[in-house]
Parts: C-alpha cells; structure tokens; sequence
C-alpha cells in the first residue's frame, strides 16, 4: 500500500510538471494562480508556502479528473449543481439563476423596490429611443429593438423552485417594454411572444435541456423571421436565407449544452429528446441588392446566430457590440470605451442599429447604473444631437457644482482612494455618468416632448 500511494503520488507529481498525458480541459472560467516567485522574506512569513500551496492545488496532475469525478458525485447523488451559476429544474432542465430570479421575482430588485419607479424609467427609456430612432432615420438608418425570449418564460413548467425567492413579483420588463413601444412607435420585433405562440406546435426543442441560450435550430428560424423584418421596415429585402429540412443529429452543437459544461460532469447528462437542425445556405443575391451595414448591440443570446449564420454572406459588416462594451467583428476597436471610438461616426455609417436582449436582459435596454458609457441610448442621443466641446462644456460644469459639495467630494475621495484614480478623474467620472444617465436634466431640449431639432455638426455635415 506504501509503495502504491508513492507510485500514485510520483505519477500525479510528473504529470503536473510535464502534461504528458493529454487532459481534456475543464469548460467554464477559472481564476489562473501563477506559481509565486520564491523570497526570504515571504519564505519566513509563511506566504509563500501559502501561494505554493494554492498554485498546486489548482495544478496538480490530473486535477481535472479529480474535479470531473467530484462533480459526477454531485449531480448522481444529489441530483444538484456543483457550481452557482446552473440551478436545476425538472426533467434534468438546467437554468441559469437570473432567469429563475425573473421568473419568480422580475429584475426589478436590482434598480428599485418600486414596481411604479421601474415602469417610470422603462417608459423614459422608451421616449429616448423613440428620439434616437428618430434621428437616424433622418440618416437612412433603421433602429429596432429585438426582444429575446428567456429559458423560464418559455418553459416555466420545468423551473426550479421558488425556495429563497421570497418577494413580490414585480413588473417583468418583456410585459412592460413591447406596449411602451406600440405608445412611442419603436420599432421591434417580440420573439419572445412568438415563441409562446408556437410553444405547443413547434417540432423541436425552443430552448435545449442542458443550455441557457435559445436552441440552435429556434435561433435560426427566429433569425430568419428578424431579417424579414428588418426588410419590411427599410423597404429593401435581405438576401434570402434558404433553411435546410429538420434532421436530427446524435449529439448537441455548441452552445445547446452549455450549462451541461459548466458543471463538469464525468458522463454526459441523458437528455430524452433528439437533437433536431437546420443548415443555412444563402440564395444569390438579387439584381440591385447591396448588403447592408448593420450594428448589433446585446448581449449573448447573438452568438448562437454567429454559429449558425455567416454574417459577411448577408451584411456587408455586421459589428457586434458585446453588452456596448467589447466589440466582434470590427477590426478597428477593441472596445466602445477606446479612446479612438466615435459614436456618431459608427452610427452614420450603418443601415441598422439593432438592440438585442433577451428576457432576463432586457431590464437594461440603455439603463446602466455602474457605467454610464454602458448607456447606448442616452450616448447615441446626446451625441447626435451636440458637439463634443459642448458636451464637455457641461460636464465641467457639473464637476464645479460637484467640488462646492463637501461631502460629495469626500464620498468620491474615498472612492477614488479604493479605486486607485486620482480625485479630479474621480469626479469627472461622476459628472460623465450622471450627464449620460440623467440628460434631461442638462440638455432641456430633450426632455421636450417631441424630435430635438439640434443636431451635432457631423450629422449636419454628413
């Protein structure tokens, strides 16, 4: 037995230094502990033995077997997630919690306790967009929100229950959103509500067992109805998309098992449905079509068109502003935040701004409350309508009324201390976030009900 637990220990010890045998990686993300750099000082403390300790006990050989092995316990015997991200309903549906959060409580609790206060900013949200559509139309551009439906709201049945969930359902943002839209004329699309509608009939799964995402297969048919509509309301059609038949396939595409790989199981979890596909091909396209330019920002649910579509087959670009925040396909920025990015230039050079969020996203259509660069509404409207020195002009301004308040300028104090920024970009951080969540209250011609007339000089100029 000696001799066995040295063999052991001598084998997991070669295979962490050399890798030898090929170990298929664990799915998810992972904080990565670099091996600590030998000292003296932190020998003597203890700290380093602490840091060598941790660095080995995420590297040791075959970990990730060991971590597989322990996950399959989990799930066989307790028929439960090893990790927080994935809750598990009935019939071996996996969910991610916010949709369960949603399902049973709204997202109103993570901006406000009063369901009145959201359908407020749900509604001014609304008028912005309304606004922003507006403008750009001026500038042949076609704005549209597409409203993404959610794993719960198609499949409550088979949630988790409520358990810890214990307050008032609020309003949810896919009931509150869509008639605010019919009021101010936004345009979009509620696939939302067409998956409900086709929920009894469809022949393949909407929403796969083991993913948080829409299916492949219902993403496909859905996308190709999106760009049908996108047609319908700029009175140019897209290149059409031709839709194989359904055929089923022996095991899932990616993302239809994502959550399955965030919990790390040894076997696969048995799903009784077939895995149902369509393949996409593209007709010719038409005499006198041109592509068009298209931006789309959203969150996740637009990778599984990614997947599923070739995007340069149908737009001459299609940009993918990641949460208005990382950018895909566009060589030229890294990020909305970059200091070469321009708004009112990305905007003027499309044919389509599409707004893309699902069910459970949806509660931040332009609302942000950590990041007011995160507001892709109120940027778009304040920018189109003023010049950047005029914008700047009065941010200063309110860096001036934030200085002559003490004790604002002690909150930012500490906050600037606990954020390593100096004080001055600290409050000049502050005045940027509130002139682009609250710009109403700087810009008085856009809180006038109505089209703003003012236009920056690029738009006027273009």
């Amino acid at each position: 037995m000696s001799i066995f637990t040295m063999v052991m220990f001598l084998i997991i010890i070669f295979q962490g230094a050399t890798h030898l045998v090929p170990v298929p990686k664990l799915d998810g993300e992972f904080e990565k502990y670099e091996r600590p750099s030998f000292s003296a000082q932190d020998f003597a403390s203890g700290e380093y033995q602490r840091l060598l300790s941790r660095f080995i006990g995420y590297h040791y050989g075959f970990s990730e077997w060991t971590i597989r092995l322990y996950c399959q316990y989990f799930w066989s015997v307790y028929h439960r997630s090893p990790v927080r991200q994935v809750a598990v309903g009935k019939n071996n549906y996996l969910f991610e919690p916010y949709f369960v959060e949603d399902l049973y409580e709204s997202r109103m609790y993570k901006y406000t306790t009063n369901p009145e206060e959201l359908i407020q900013m749900f509604d001014q949200q609304s008028q912005r967009l309304a606004k922003v559509q507006a403008i750009l139309a001026e500038a042949g551009v076609h704005t549209l929100v597409a409203c993404i439906p959610g794993k719960t709201n198609i499949y409550p049945e088979f949630a988790p229950p409520r358990d810890t969930l214990t307050r008032p359902l609020g309003p949810r943002a896919i009931e509150v959103y869509p008639p605010l839209f019919d009021k101010y004329g936004v345009n979009y699309i509620n696939l939302n509500q067409w998956f409900l509608d086709i929920k009894d009939t469809a022949s393949y799964d909407l929403f796969p067992t083991l993913g948080t995402h829409w299916s492949n297969v219902a993403s496909t048919f859905a996308f190709d109805t999106m760009l049908r509509y996108m047609g319908h309301i700029s009175g140019q059609p897209l290149r059409p998309v031709v839709l194989s038949h359904l055929h089923e396939e022996t095991s899932p595409r990616w993302p239809d098992n994502d959550l399955e790989k965030l919990i790390n199981p040894l076997f696969h979890i048995k799903v009784n449905r077939p895995y149902k596909y369509v393949d996409v091909d593209y007709a010719p396209l038409p005499p006198n079509v041109r592509k068009p330019k298209a931006i789309v920002c959203g969150d996740s649910f637009f990778w599984n068109i990614t997947y599923n579509f070739q995007l340069d087959s149908l737009f001459d670009y299609c940009h993918y502003w990641f949460y208005n925040s990382t950018i895909y396909f566009d060589s030229l920025f890294s990020s909305t935040h970059d200091s070469g990015f321009d708004y009112v230039d990305q905007l003027l050079s499309t044919d389509y701004l599409i707004l893309f969020y699902c069910t459970g996203q949806l509660y931040d259509l332009g609302i942000n409350t950590t990041d007011a660069a995160g507001n892709i509404i109120t940027q778009a409207l304040v920018r189109l309508c003023y010049d950047p020195q005029i914008i700047q002009a009065q941010i200063q301004q309110i860096c001036q009324t934030i200085r002559g308040d003490a004790n604002w300028i002690a909150r930012l104090d500490r906050k600037a201390t606990d954020r390593g920024l100096s004080l001055d970009q600290m409050v000049e951080e502050d005045a940027r976030y509130l002139l682009f969540t609250r710009p109403e209250d700087y810009f008085p011609e856009l809180a006038a009900p109505g089209i703003p007339t003012v236009r920056c000089s690029k738009f006027r100029n273009r």
